[in-house]
């Protein structure tokens, strides 16, 4: 069984399309998703960890909830993160967090730095700025494009959105990426683009949800273009109802040509939609990919593994698997040991 394995967290684009500059304070320096989950489950409020907290807020309530992770991998990383970068401070508490405030962000203001400047391999300069705590990362690894993070661009034209587009998928062949990822939320819906509309959704300021899927079918047009030139397979991961995918992927056909590609649908009555069209004749490859993201158990990947069996050539159904990637070899590892027990 061919095995696709990217690392969710870390599919970005490359920094110079989404900078974030230069960090100020230690928040912008070690915070994060997980981080930020973290300290709700500490107890930490809204009102200091939201949008309109402010950045020593955020820190304050980290040195406060500080005691409290004993025993979780993140305070670990982030102990070790301050040590191997700021000698000298204090490990973060409510009694330190003045103290590592004021000297963090003088050392800062004096030697300016972004994320990227953190990183441990320079051959992982490819990766995003905005990616938090860039520690113990594996050697063997390469970039994959996250399309979905473009409806984040700034562009305010078609003409500006194609450019960046085809800019980041150039730099990440260029950068060694083998694959690109495309992902459908579960509340996509169909609307076929148009460069009237995409303008209009890329310059509005507040986005309506037929905005953002004008958006996401554009996206699908201009990559499989791109992916169809350099012969790059596309991962699609479907959580939206069957006839939604199904219609993107027939404008896709009709409009561009699809590329090859693996294809995962989170339920099963999307899988048999999509394996009826897959299995008509196309101009490229539609390989059908069981998604570990979707499956929450070793119980459920032996039945999704079964459910594919009966219905399609095991030597040819792919397995794809996102991980943060600390935990990749690890992760890789659990799933070849299910996969010896269900084949």
């Amino acid at each position: 069984m061919n095995q696709q394995i990217f690392a969710a967290d870390y599919g970005t684009l490359p920094h110079r399309f989404f900078s974030t500059g230069h960090l100020t304070n230690p928040t912008e320096l070690i915070q994060s998703r997980e981080l930020t989950a973290l300290l709700y489950l500490c107890g930490v409020g809204e009102a200091e960890l939201g949008d309109r907290a402010s950045d020593y807020e955020k820190f304050k309530a980290l040195c406060r909830s500080f005691p409290l992770l004993d025993g979780h991998p993140l305070k670990g990383q982030i102990t070790a993160f301050l040590k191997k970068h700021f000698q000298g401070l204090p490990e973060p508490s409510p009694s330190t967090c003045d103290l590592l405030w004021r000297q963090i962000s003088d050392q800062l203001s004096h030697s300016p730095k972004k994320r990227t400047d953190f990183l441990p391999q320079k051959e992982l300069s490819w990766l995003s700025d905005t990616l938090y705590l860039p520690l113990e990362l594996p050697k063997n690894i390469s970039p994959i494009l996250d399309c979905h993070l473009f409806l984040d661009s700034k562009a305010t034209s078609y003409a500006d959105f194609q450019e960046e587009i085809c800019a980041a998928f150039s730099a990440f062949l260029k950068a060694g990426s083998k694959s690109v990822l495309f992902r459908l939320d579960r509340a996509f819906r169909f609307v076929q683009p148009s460069v009237y509309h995409v303008e209009c959704a890329l310059r509005s300021k507040k986005r309506t949800r037929e905005q953002t899927d004008i958006l996401t079918g554009q996206i699908l047009r201009e990559i499989s273009l791109l992916c169809n030139e350099k012969n790059v397979p596309l991962i699609l991961l479907l959580e939206c109802e069957g006839e939604e995918s199904l219609s993107l992927l027939r404008y896709t056909e009709r409009s561009t040509g699809l590329p090859a590609l693996f294809w995962s649908a989170a339920d099963r009555r999307g899988s048999e939609a999509l394996l009826s069209f897959a299995s008509r004749p196309h101009q490229n490859e539609m390989r059908w990919a069981l998604h570990c993201g979707y499956l929450a158990s070793s119980a459920e990947l032996s039945f999704a593994l079964q459910f594919a069996a009966a219905r399609y050539p095991v030597g040819r159904l792919t397995l794809v698997i996102g991980a943060d990637l600390r935990y990749i070899d690890a992760v890789q590892e659990r799933y070849g040991q299910i996969l010896e027990k269900s084949l």
